[in-house]
C-alpha cells in the first residue's frame, strides 16, 4: 500500500482524521481486506489511546465509504468493513502463510484462489524438495518480484539430487551454502537457480569458509577433493 500518499480518494477526504483513520485500518485487516465495520470496535482497537468516539469513527467510516475506499456490508448480525482493491495491491501476500479468517466476505465476493502447491515427482526425495523450496524462499526474500513456478521447485530438487549423489554434497553443506549465498551481497544476485548453485559450489564453499578471503584455485580444488572422499559432509 505504498501509494497510500499519493492517493486521490484520500487526498478528496474532508477530514484528515479519517485519512488517520484509514491508514491505520490497513495492518488490521486480514488477508482479504476485511475488517471489523463496527464503530465501537474501530474504536478500541484503533484508536486505543486515542480520545475517540464511537459516533466520531462512525463519521470517518462513512467518508471512506463515501469515496469508495471501503465497503461495508453485515453478515450474520455483524458489521463489517473491506479495504477496496487490498487484494490487488498486495501481490506478494501468500494465503498460506496467514492465519483462517473468522471474518465473512462481502455478499457476492469469492476468496483469491491459493497459489498451486508444486507436486513432487515420483522418485523425487521430500528433503531435496525442501532444500529447493528453501532457495526459492531466500530468493524471494532478496527479490520481491520473482514469482516461484511449481515445476521450477522440482527441476531444483533434481539439481541438488545432484549434487547429492554425483557430487558427494551434504544436505546440512548444501543449507549452509544456499543460506550464506542469498546473505551475500555479490552472490544473492547471482545464484537465481538449483543450476547455479551446483555449477559455483565449490567456490560458494571456499568464500563462506574464508572469512571473506578468496582461497586459490589449487585450494579449491584440494578441499573438492577431500569433499569427494568424505560424502558426509
Amino acid at each position: 500500500m505504498k501509494n497510500v500518499s499519493t492517493s486521490m480518494k484520500l487526498s478528496l477526504l474532508k477530514t484528515d482524521s479519517a485519512r488517520l483513520l484509514y491508514s491505520w485500518l490497513i495492518p488490521h485487516v486480514d488477508y482479504n481486506g476485511c475488517y471489523s465495520g463496527d464503530a465501537e470496535v474501530v474504536r478500541g482497537k484503533i484508536f486505543t489511546r486515542l480520545k475517540k468516539t464511537a459516533v466520531e469513527v462512525e463519521v470517518w467510516l462513512a467518508e471512506l465509504e463515501d469515496k469508495k475506499l471501503i465497503i461495508r456490508y453485515e453478515a450474520n448480525g455483524d458489521k463489517f468493513l473491506q479495504v477496496v482493491g487490498f487484494i490487488e495491491k498486495q501481490p506478494h501476500l501468500n494465503p498460506d502463510r496467514e492465519a483462517c479468517s473468522p471474518i465473512p466476505l462481502p455478499p457476492g465476493k469469492k476468496a483469491p484462489k491459493k497459489p498451486a502447491k508444486p507436486k513432487p515427482e515420483k522418485g523425487v526425495d521430500p528433503d531435496d524438495i525442501e532444500l529447493a523450496k528453501l532457495l526459492s524462499a531466500e530468493i524471494k526474500k532478496n527479490n520481491p518480484m520473482y514469482s516461484e513456478k511449481p515445476e521450477q521447485v522440482n527441476s531444483w530438487a533434481d539439481d541438488i539430487r545432484l549434487m547429492r549423489e554425483q557430487d558427494k554434497r551434504g544436505p546440512a553443506d548444501i543449507r549452509k551454502v544456499m543460506l550464506w549465498c542469498q546473505a551475500d551481497s555479490f552472490w544473492k544476485g547471482n545464484i537465481l537457480s538449483g543450476a547455479n548453485l551446483r555449477k559455483h559450489f565449490i567456490q560458494l564453499w571456499g568464500k563462506m569458509n574464508s572469512g571473506g578471503k578468496e582461497k586459490t584455485p589449487a585450494e579449491l580444488e584440494e578441499e573438492d577433493e577431500r569433499a569427494l572422499k568424505d560424502p558426509g559432509r
